[in-house]
């Protein structure tokens, strides 16, 4: 089976399932021919392992990572058995389905929704933590699509950095079918579900708090009080310490933006999360999309949010590492500069990606104006390194950056009071 040849993609993704099937039916014969689990399991195995390397078995069948599929499909066949004997409707086929999920978390409720799944805060029962587990459709069932998933999710589980969002564990569940499909054929869609480290507090949130101080706590005018130069710096090195460390393992993020960067605890400390997966195009969008098919390219399109993807990846043509400095030129400017309305930030943001930036910014912020335009240029190369940029003058000199914002607000108060001088003047 392993070994035949398709005639459509269609007829090789429909295969799949069948490979599953048997790889559970091979267990579900191990377990009644030896009782003992261990010997059970090794037997299973060096079947299994003999099969694939005869070609008859895809080795996915007998993988770990299908393991919850193998327990479903188990208990399906013992309620099988039993409808046959007992003439039971074919409803009550799965209803004792296993799931993980549900045995081993308790739901607490839903975190955010993205168009690669939702994330839900849950609670382990057995070790009574908190973590937030990310639930993905996946709409084809095919080996080398599962194969994908699988493999980039155990990458970024390899990823053990502060400044990185911690991904514990990945498996896969049966998705329980609608009441229609018992009629004809049971559909073998999959959950994919992704158990992470849980951060509730976004970059966003904190930039909104920001932005919405009230006007009552400022001592004046200068749109530029409510920016905390030392903490922001702080987070932006943060960023891109994580970056650096991400793009140092040979993994792209895809869909760097506030909303996917995390803060930790009362130090706001960065965790970088919610990676834009490149397998995207095996995956049920949440959010309906109907870009056909043919419209998306090698590279994921689609995956970054427009405001902070790369002309590159907007076009849909090849890009890489220097995609996510893009994003990171944006954020930054975010970061140091403070919008008072949404139109205000969707206009500013706009204006950067034909390089324009607020002449205040560009005169209270020189060094950091200076690598925004080189982050955000539209042709790559010209784009520093996550390596580069911490080098650079930006982190290195910083108390330079402090000591001209100290002399802008030093020249500013300056201005205020030669004002308040002319005005009494004039008054008198």
């Amino acid at each position: 089976m392993a070994g035949r040849n398709y005639h459509s993609i269609h007829d090789f993704a429909s295969a799949i399932p069948n490979h599953l099937l048997l790889g559970s039916l091979l267990e579900h014969l191990c377990f009644v021919y030896e009782s003992n689990p261990a010997r059970s399991r090794m037997l299973f195995k060096v079947i299994g392992q003999r099969l694939a390397a005869m070609n008859l078995l895809s080795p996915l069948a007998i993988s770990d990572e299908f393991s919850t599929v193998r327990l479903q499909h188990n208990r399906a066949f013992s309620e099988l058995l039993h409808a046959a004997s007992s003439s039971l409707q074919k409803e009550g086929l799965f209803q004792g389905q296993i799931s993980r999920y549900i045995s081993e978390f308790e739901e607490i409720c839903r975190l955010g929704k993205g168009s690669y799944g939702k994330v839900f805060k849950v609670m382990n029962k057995l070790d009574g933590q908190y973590y937030a587990v990310k639930k993905i459709l996946i709409k084809k069932v095919s080996k080398d699509d599962c194969m994908k998933v699988l493999r980039e999710v155990k990458v970024l589980s390899s990823l053990q950095h502060v400044n990185v969002v911690g991904y514990h564990t990945a498996w896969l569940e049966h998705v329980q079918p609608a009441a229609s499909e018992y009629l004809a054929a049971v559909h073998f869609h999959l959950m994919f579900y992704i158990q992470m480290q849980l951060c509730e507090r976004s970059l966003k949130d904190w930039i909104f708090e920001r932005n919405m101080k009230p006007k009552e706590e400022l001592t004046s005018n200068c749109p530029y009080e409510c920016v905390d130069a030392d903490q922001t710096f702080k987070l932006l090195k943060q960023i891109v310490e994580g970056v650096e460390y991400i793009h140092s393992r040979g993994i792209m993020h895809r869909d760097l933006k506030p909303r996917n960067i995390f803060l930790h605890g009362q130090d706001c400390y960065v965790r970088i999360g919610d990676f834009g997966l490149a397998c995207s195009d095996i995956i049920m969008d949440s959010r309906k999309n109907t870009t056909s098919s043919g419209s998306e390219s090698a590279h994921t399109t689609g995956v970054g949010t427009f405001v902070y993807a790369a002309p590159e990846q907007l076009k849909g043509s090849h890009y890489d590492s220097k995609s996510d400095m893009y994003s990171i030129g944006v954020l930054a400017l975010e970061l140091f500069q403070p919008f008072g309305t949404e139109m205000e930030r969707a206009c500013t943001l706009e204006s950067l990606r034909k390089g324009e930036i607020p002449d205040s910014f560009s005169q209270r912020w020189p060094v950091l104006t200076k690598y925004i335009k080189k982050l955000t240029n539209p042709d790559p190369s010209v784009r520093p390194t996550a390596d580069q940029l911490l080098q650079s003058e930006l982190f290195c000199n910083k108390d330079i950056v402090h000591g001209l914002q100290k002399r802008i607000e030093e020249q500013d108060e300056v201005i205020v009071q030669l004002r308040r001088q002319i005005s009494q003047l004039q008054s008198s």
